[in-house]
This record gives C-alpha cells, sequence and structure tokens, in this order.
C-alpha cells in the first residue's frame, strides 16, 4: 500500500514549488473527509487519493509561458522555416532565411479556439507577449473570411496561414464543434490558406477524433497524451500494481456517479489527472474538481473547475 508521510511530504513540495501554493494542508484535508479510511471493501479511499493528488499534473503561468513560447516555435516557425529551405535550394544563409520568416509572419493570423469567454482568448494574450507579436496579428473570429465583418487585413490578399491556439484537445468533440462553426466557413472563404490547429496538450485518441472530423488543414499538438496519461489504463503510469488500479478506479466511479453522474471519470472516460493555472478540464476525475452535490455535504474540490453554461 502507500506510505501517507511520504505523498504528503510529496505533495507539499509540489504544492510549494510547482502548483502555486494550490492544495494546502487544510485543502487536502477538507477534500479527502469525503473519503473513509476504511471503506465498504475495507480499502483506504484517503491513502488512494492521496497517491492520485500526488500524481497530479499541474501547470501553473510560468510552466503555461514556457510552453506557448515553445509551442510557437514548434507549431510555426519551424515548418516555415523548413519550406522556406525547401524552396531555396536548402539554403542556410541566415539573413535570408530571417527576412522570409518576417514575411511569413506578417502574413499569419493568431487565434483562439472558443469564445472571448474561454480560457483560449487567456492563452492567447500571453501567447503575443511571450512571442513578441504584433497585436494586428490577432484578429477576432468575425474578422475573418466568410464572416459578418471580414476585413481584407485578414483575409485572401494578406494571409496566408491561420492558427488556432487551444490548451487541450481532450475527445476531440469539442474542437469537432468549432471546426463546423468555424473553420469549414473559413476553409470555403479562402481555400488558399493553411489552417492548423495548435493545442498545447492532446490525447492520442482525441487527436485521431480531430483529424478525422475536422476541417483544418493541420494539427500540430506540442505534447501528446498517450493511453499511460489515463489513470486507470492497462499501461498507466501512475499504477504499477494492477490491483491497487483496479481498487482506485472502483473508489473514483463510485464518488464520480455521485459527482458527475454523467462522466463519472471524466468526460468520455478521459481518466486524466491534469489541470492549468486558468482552469481543470473536464477530461480530468471529478473527484479533483467537481462542485458541491447535494448528495455529498461537505464536499470540497481540490482543483475548482470553473464550468462552461453554453
Amino acid at each position: 500500500m502507500f506510505d501517507e508521510q511520504y505523498l504528503r511530504k510529496k505533495i507539499k513540495r509540489l504544492s510549494e514549488c510547482v502548483w502555486e501554493g494550490r492544495a494546502k494542508r487544510v485543502e487536502i484535508d477538507a477534500w479527502l473527509s469525503s473519503f473513509s479510511e476504511r471503506g465498504s471493501s475495507g480499502v483506504n479511499e484517503r491513502l488512494h487519493m492521496l497517491h492520485l493528488l500526488s500524481n497530479f499534473l499541474y501547470f501553473g503561468i510560468g510552466e503555461i509561458r514556457e510552453l506557448l513560447r515553445a509551442h510557437f516555435q514548434y507549431a510555426c516557425q519551424r515548418p516555415v522555416v523548413t519550406k522556406i529551405r525547401q524552396d531555396n535550394a536548402d539554403t542556410i544563409d541566415i539573413d535570408f532565411i530571417d527576412h522570409q520568416l518576417r514575411i511569413a509572419i506578417s502574413r499569419t493570423r493568431f487565434l483562439a479556439v472558443g469564445n472571448p469567454s474561454e480560457s483560449g482568448q487567456h492563452l492567447l494574450y500571453y501567447f503575443r507577449q511571450e512571442n513578441n507579436l504584433p497585436a494586428g496579428l490577432f484578429p477576432n473570429q468575425f474578422e475573418l473570411p466568410g464572416f459578418p465583418g471580414a476585413s481584407d487585413t485578414h483575409g485572401k490578399s494578406s494571409v496566408d496561414r491561420y492558427f488556432f491556439i487551444d490548451d487541450i484537445c481532450g475527445s476531440g468533440q469539442q474542437i469537432e464543434k468549432f471546426s463546423r462553426n468555424v473553420i469549414q466557413t473559413l476553409s470555403k472563404a479562402h481555400p488558399d490558406a493553411k489552417i492548423t490547429y495548435c493545442p498545447i496538450f492532446a490525447t492520442s485518441d482525441g487527436l485521431d477524433y480531430t483529424r478525422k472530423n475536422t476541417a483544418f488543414s493541420d494539427i500540430r499538438c506540442l505534447m501528446e497524451l498517450d493511453a499511460s496519461f489515463k489513470c486507470f489504463s492497462p499501461t498507466s503510469r501512475f499504477y504499477e500494481d494492477p490491483a491497487l488500479r483496479s481498487e482506485a478506479e472502483k473508489i473514483c466511479f463510485h464518488y464520480g456517479r455521485i459527482l458527475h453522474a454523467r462522466d463519472p471519470l471524466g468526460y468520455k472516460d478521459g481518466q486524466l489527472a491534469i489541470g492549468f493555472n486558468h482552469n481543470t478540464p473536464d477530461n480530468t476525475l471529478p473527484i479533483f474538481w467537481a462542485e458541491h452535490p447535494t448528495s455529498l455535504p461537505g464536499w470540497s474540490p481540490i482543483f475548482r473547475r470553473y464550468m462552461k453554461w453554453a
């Protein structure tokens, strides 16, 4: 079984050094109080929850800024530089490449996935800051070709590429809806443009679904989360012992049905343990983020999720 003292020390270090002070002792104890030290099957639920919490992947604002800088290099600069060289006999003339890169970026537009109140817009602000990009490269969706406020500044004569920034692609269903509402219209109005979806994180299943069900020209994910990031998959990186993994899954499913009955292990069975400074995705286990259910008095989430109300 797990060593409670070791787990608490690990979580304390994570809270102080990585989690921006989230999950202090009093908050952890409030969260744990809804679980039993000796559940119906004799299992110490609280120890299982401490183990899961000690493996939670939290990305604070500093980490997010660094990732956005890396994402710009990976998703935008590197492919453009590669094409510049390919089109010019594999030139290594740095001044020429730099000049062409500046032109290419000036003909690129960066947008967020979702509406202005969602996390993508929040990320876009940091993305612009970290990569020293001019505000004129960040239009509103209604200014794009095919939309009522379409502007030549962001249309065929001025733009070759559109990049859509997102924090995470979980199941792929939200980006499918966004593609129907926005990307299909944009691609019809500007068929020559390259339209790239750029999530910082994406599950392998979500990427596969997005490739098959959206109108993007390309997908550039910075960090792919394979099946090992699902807490209870056979290849889970959180458990070496299948018996402990099975116990934890039963606990999370039991409380998950109370907290979020439709998706007790996260949206579309996401089973993730990941959160960000700005929000916790619904693909993460509800035992981390769900709000106060009437059927579980005293419940207190450890990494609160701010819900989207459509």
